[in-house]
């Protein structure tokens, strides 16, 4: 009768023998597990992911004397041997199994790992050779582990069908970097040779894994023995596959960090420049996705230098690669200089702002705003086009994402540029408050607290104030909300004084009976917001009448919201005597009198938080 999963012990997970599971075997319990879902392939892949649990519960030397050997011959034997889902899984498992097993006891995972490196399907060949790189890596005698590995790599390196060649590539760096120096020239030799194979494949496995390889490969040896084949699988009339020229990119990234500002400029800057104009798009694009990475491997002296190309990437015929070009620049920003942007990338912002492709002007609003603070007011300013010129360009787009992306910058563009270059700017965004789009709108809200911050009371009051006011009555709920949150640090940063004698009463005047009902409730919540300022006096003086107004309305969504804001306000101690005595009478009202039940729980919470 087999033992149901949940009934096993919790002290099964330890790495001792477990006494305490009495007559269960952990070790017949997997078999027999394995033996009953032997045609449910779900089960099995759960049964195998206990492999360590029950590796736990059996301790080391059972682990390495039943364990292993049935799992090997498991392997190796119908039906799990036509199982790639059983195949992938134990080459999965196995990679954390040495920790329970004893001293070197992983050597005996290594025959299996190596039939599972000659399967034909790919994932369980990476994940074979994954598991033996990993626990080579981890071994404790390093040049042991090389001894027991080695072999393997040999013997998968040279195996007659293209599968395991391809697999042996994944494995190299793990050997590599513990070997001697002879077994790594031989190594190196090796590995030129599979990039040479006369299988596509194998040929496509070695470029992939190239880049690793290089990393752990000293700089000397790589112009010793991998150049002449790095060069020729880069070069674009050697090679059809511009799958391995987009390999040879991601190799060259981890090359140049080996290199110093001399070799950047003589190898990486020309190479750069060929991949730049290679005939396949795919490769141009990789370049755009390791932008940051060339321009941090190389140092900020040649990363402004290698502009010029890019900026002839954000002309390409191709529309993900101008996009990509765009989206992966932010992160090159501070590596380059404001002269090289000026120079070669600014002036393709005007052509750009114009693409027929929605998603790159959308790309192109996302960065605007990056680039502005880079480049500061002067260059903002000046040149022809101006970034400045791009911008309101981008602000009148048809398509609403572009609008979006820019509004969402306007605040660090006005920091920018001051006060006086923002007047435009400014009067834009009154034009886009008004936007049909509620999400552009939202965006605007977001924005005025930060123009607020930066140009004080005066330009609020007559640029911004009305227009903010104007989303508190907004027909869109997040609107309304986005007005209420944006709210408190406005009235933070211009002060009390100001908040109850000038923009207090505003604000009353959303809450007059004439108004919607949905209006009175945005209202009331901004009041809880303008309160943060306030003393508890002037709270008594200004707002606590209101809420005791509201908790008369015939609106019982205006009386529940009442309620829950005299339960904010008393959490931040602005309900003190004055206040409570008015409102512990309105609130007795509502429990004793109202017939609905939430305004009367929510009246009851309130009464009970009171001071």
């Amino acid at each position: 009768v087999l033992v149901e999963v949940g009934s096993l012990p919790r002290t099964l997970g330890c790495r001792q023998p477990c006494a305490a599971m009495g007559e269960v075997d952990p070790f017949e319990f997997f078999k027999e597990e394995l033996q009953a879902f032997r045609d449910d392939c779900c089960e099995r892949r759960k049964i195998l992911g206990r492999m360590t649990l029950i590796a736990g519960a059996m301790g080391k030397d059972d682990t390495a004397s039943k364990l292993v050997p049935f799992l090997t011959e498991c392997i190796t034997t119908e039906p799990y041997d036509k199982d790639d889902e059983f195949l992938y899984y134990v080459a999965k498992g196995y990679r954390e199994l040495p920790d329970h097993l004893p001293p070197n006891g992983w050597q005996a995972l290594v025959p299996s790992l190596e039939s599972l490196g000659n399967q034909d399907e790919t994932l369980i060949r990476e994940e074979a050779v994954k598991t033996l790189s990993s626990m080579t890596e981890q071994a404790s005698d390093k040049a042991g582990a090389v001894d027991v590995v080695l072999p393997v790599l040999q013997r998968l390196a040279a195996a007659e069908w293209f599968s395991p060649r391809c697999a042996s590539c994944l494995l190299f760096p793990a050997v590599y970097q513990f070997a001697s120096d002879t077994v790594k020239a031989d190594l190196r030799k090796l590995y030129v040779g599979l990039c040479n194979d006369d299988a596509p494949m194998v040929k496509r496995a070695a470029a992939r894994h190239l880049a690793g390889l290089t990393a752990v490969m000293d700089k000397k040896d790589f112009f010793g023995s991998i150049q002449p084949t790095f060069a020729k699988l880069a070069g674009e009339d050697t090679d059809w596959q511009d799958v391995i020229r987009v390999e040879m990119v991601k190799t060259l990234v981890v090359l140049a960090e080996k290199l110093d500002e001399k070799e950047n400029r003589e190898m990486t800057m020309e190479r750069v420049h060929k991949f730049c104009a290679d005939k396949s798009w795919r490769v141009r694009l990789q370049v755009t996705r390791s932008i940051a990475e060339f321009c941090k491997a190389v140092g900020p002296a040649i990363a402004s230098e290698l502009m010029k190309p890019i900026g002839e990437l954000l002309k390409d015929q191709q529309q993900e690669v101008r996009v990509s070009t765009i989206e992966n620049f932010k992160n090159a920003l501070e590596l380059v200089s404001v002269e090289s942007l000026q120079s070669h990338i600014i002036p393709r912002f005007q052509d750009l702002a114009m693409d027929a492709s929605t998603n790159v002007r959308s790309s192109l609003a996302k960065l605007i705003g990056h680039v502005a603070v880079k480049v500061g007011k002067n260059g903002t300013l000046q040149g022809q086009p101006s970034l400045l010129s791009t911008v309101m360009e981008l602000l009148k787009d048809e398509f609403a994402d572009v609008r979006l992306h820019v509004v969402n910058h306007t605040g660090s563009i006005c920091e920018v540029l001051g006060l006086e270059p923002v007047q435009q700017l400014l009067s834009t965004l009154h034009t886009l408050s008004m936007d049909n789009q509620w999400r552009i709108r939202m965006a605007v809200v977001s924005q005025i607290p930060i123009l607020g911050q930066q140009f004080g009371t005066d330009l609020f009051q007559s640029k911004l104030e009305g227009l903010f006011l104007g989303f508190l009555g907004d027909s869109v709920n997040a609107v309304r909300v986005a007005a209420v949150e944006n709210l408190e640090p406005i009235v933070k940063a211009f002060g009390p004084q100001w908040t109850t004698d000038h923009f207090l009463p505003k604000v009353l005047e959303q809450n007059t009976a004439t108004q919607g009902y949905l209006n009175r409730l945005t209202a009331l919540h901004a009041l809880s917001k303008v309160a943060t300022v306030m003393t508890p006096e002037q709270v008594a003086k200004h707002i606590t009448p209101v809420l005791v107004d509201a908790m008369k309305d015939k609106v019982p969504n205006v009386k529940f919201c009442s309620c829950k804001i005299l339960q904010e306000l008393a959490g931040i101690q602005k309900l003190q005597a004055p206040s409570v005595t008015i409102i512990k009478p309105a609130l007795s009202d509502l429990r004793a009198q109202d017939s609905d039940p939430d305004v009367q729980m929510e009246a009851r919470k309130a009464a009970e938080v009171l001071p």
